[in-house]
């Protein structure tokens, strides 16, 4: 599979009239990076990437009130990054929260090398 990066480079380097293979990802590359587009759920995914967590551990942990951990539990569950477990009590990273999290983390050290 390429690389979101390395499509960006090729599609840059084509012809305009023949862009249209990135302009169709547009979407997906917002909502790829939307779930992980604010610092506390970067830090819900570092913190529950060292373990499972439950709900009231995370709160305290990252600070958060129980609404605010809420609001910012919802967006990561729906894109299957994170997944509840024992009456949604328990908190822990799925596989693809994981990838998603190193992926978001490679980009940023790549960004910053640059």
């Amino acid at each position: 599979m390429m690389e979101i990066s390395e499509k960006l480079k090729e599609n840059a380097s084509r012809p305009k009239e023949s862009r249209n293979a990135i302009e169709s990802d547009e979407g997906d590359i917002a909502r790829a990076f939307d779930p992980r587009s604010y610092p506390s759920r970067v830090r819900i995914l570092q913190n529950i990437s060292e373990g499972e967590s439950s709900f009231s551990d995370l709160s305290d942990e990252l600070g958060l009130k129980t609404g605010h951990l809420q609001h910012h539990l919802r967006p990561l569950c729906d894109a299957g990054h994170v997944s509840r477990a024992n009456g949604r009590v328990r908190c822990s990273i799925t596989v693809k929260g994981r990838k998603a999290l190193d992926g978001v983390c490679k980009l940023v050290s790549s960004l910053n090398e640059a």
